[in-house]
């Protein structure tokens, strides 16, 4: 049996999709350390100026992996703002991704909030949604890690998206499938880029 041509565009697609990850994930992983810090702080202070982005009230930022931008400096001035803040969970046993507001980074910090220590969020009054991110490009497309956590979230949340990312993640073109969602804005170390 011959596969159709739709078959055959998802197909296409999805390797064009895993092409460009391994190659954005290889060249993240060797941004020097430093050039990391100073991105993230040029992030920081990009975000913070942002009047529209100051305004936001109830947040969700993802929690900055080694080699993510940093986002606890972000997270720590929100909660310092008096904004509500929340930061995903993934579980492997969920396909959802899970949410917990935070009350403070503590002296553990917030990298691992477990599940007996979550506080609920109803996600619906989300009204900004920092997400992170592999590569973008300036039509609102984003490529993910592939497991759709962002994407299944994302569409439960009317939140302002916004593409936390170095510059050098910004492509010409992600290559995007219908359920894919798109970003409303980018926030790197040049600065904020409303897309719509």
């Amino acid at each position: 049996m011959n596969p159709t041509g739709d078959e055959c565009s998802i197909k296409g697609l999805a390797s064009k999709k895993k092409e460009l990850r391994q190659e954005m994930l290889r060249s993240r992983r060797q941004f020097p350390e430093i050039q990391r810090k100073s991105h993230s702080e040029n992030i920081f202070s990009e975000l913070t100026k942002d009047e529209r982005l100051r305004e936001f009230q109830f947040v969700h930022c993802f929690v900055g992996q080694s080699d993510e931008p940093d986002t606890l400096p972000i997270l720590e001035w929100m909660l310092n703002q008096g904004k509500k803040v929340a930061v995903p969970c993934v579980d492997s046993d969920k396909v959802e991704l899970q949410h917990s507001l935070i009350l403070s980074t503590g002296k553990f910090g917030i990298l691992d909030v477990r599940p007996e220590k979550r506080i609920e969020v109803n996600i619906s009054d989300l009204d900004l949604v920092l997400v992170p991110g592999i590569a973008f490009d300036l039509s609102g497309g984003r490529l993910g890690y592939g497991r759709g956590y962002y994407d299944r979230f994302l569409k439960k949340t009317e939140g302002f998206r916004v593409g936390v990312c170095y510059e050098s993640q910004i492509v010409d073109q992600v290559p995007m499938e219908a359920h894919d969602i798109h970003m409303q804005a980018l926030i790197s170390q040049k600065g904020f880029q409303n897309l719509f």
